[in-house]
């Protein structure tokens, strides 16, 4: 191996591909180089969350239609309570005492918001006039706010209001943070974000604590078992794909030649990047360009638009990828 680039979605990329012909095979596998590749395994977020039962959608499902939408006020209670493993006992809920407006939710979730009204532990105290405008959209901060409510951090003590963004983002919740308007899908990416959390003294993940309650079956759950492919953005505003944990994630130029370039010293310094699970996709990816081909000495290996991925080993921060053009264990 002797040069690697850092990942760009550039017309750049594009001239390089042309280098490399993809012929199309049976059963989605595809020819590259000296390769076969076949189709990888991946999930987008609202795919994962609907499968998990998380995401319900409206009374035709989790469609494009639906995940188009704004977020509401009344949808984020709702997930707050179903992450909470409250859900049942809120809609079950018989107290009259409720907020002013509780009729612009239907009568399906008029119990739900009693039941909030009757526990202000839970943080859901309205708005002004004793209103909580179900129907309103929310904004980024205001579900981040839910999201690590439903982790057991409290706004006030463990984080400030005007803080939360940044405070979720230590986390590891961010990637729908700049969406506005916030719609259902961008609430899908903040839900697997936040169902992949360890809840603030936790020993679990919140999803293995749903699946402990039987919220979550295990099977369903498995749908997040395997890494994540993100899209970020360095000061220079340049993109490059990287890892859940936000691993820079590399290609090679030599790879047009010989998909297995790679080989012994090399690969010591250039992991290969390979999920056997799901792998879930950024909502910019597209699962087409993602697939898996075993390498010569036997190890599989994601690819993504037939390129082999790598991580360069001397990424400490992922705030920080140092592989850009390196030359550093070539072959």
């Amino acid at each position: 191996m002797r040069k690697g680039s850092k990942w760009l979605l550039s017309a750049g990329l594009a001239m390089v591909m042309a280098l490399s012909p993809i012929a199309v095979l049976a059963a989605g596998e595809q020819q590259v180089g000296n390769a076969t590749v076949s189709p990888a395994k991946t999930t987008t977020a609202a795919e994962a969350v609907t499968k998990l039962g998380v995401l319900r959608g409206d009374g035709q499902g989790v469609t494009d239609a639906y995940l188009a939408k704004t977020s509401t006020r009344m949808q984020a209670a709702i997930l707050y309570l179903r992450l909470m493993g409250k859900e049942q006992e809120a809609l079950s809920h018989t107290g009259l005492v409720n907020f002013a407006d509780a009729d612009t939710a239907g009568k399906t979730m008029a119990p739900v918001l009693a039941y909030l009204k009757s526990h202000p532990e839970l943080g859901w105290n309205g708005t002004p006039g004793g209103k909580f405008e179900p129907n309103a959209a929310i904004t980024s901060q205001q579900l981040y706010k839910v999201m690590l409510e439903s982790l057991r951090f409290k706004s006030g003590s463990d984080f400030a209001y005007k803080d939360t963004l940044s405070f979720a983002s230590s986390q590891g919740l961010f990637r729908a943070a700049a969406a506005a308007p916030f719609t259902n899908r961008d609430l899908a990416v903040a839900l697997t974000e936040t169902l992949q959390t360890k809840p603030k003294s936790g020993s679990d993940t919140l999803l293995k604590e749903l699946v402990n309650m039987k919220v979550v079956t295990a099977d369903n759950a498995a749908v997040l078992d395997g890494a994540r492919a993100d899209i970020r953005k360095l000061a220079d505003g340049s993109l490059y794909m990287t890892d859940g944990k936000g691993m820079a994630l590399y290609l090679f130029t030599t790879d047009v030649f010989d998909m297995s370039s790679c080989q012994g010293k090399c690969i010591e310094f250039w992991p290969l990047f390979n999920s056997e699970a799901n792998l879930l996709i950024d909502n910019s990816l597209k699962a087409d360009d993602f697939g898996v081909f075993t390498r010569k000495e036997g190890a599989k290996q994601l690819t993504y638009k037939g390129w082999p991925l790598y991580y360069f080993a001397n990424d400490k921060n992922p705030a920080m990828p140092k592989g850009k053009a390196s030359k550093t264990g070539t072959s």
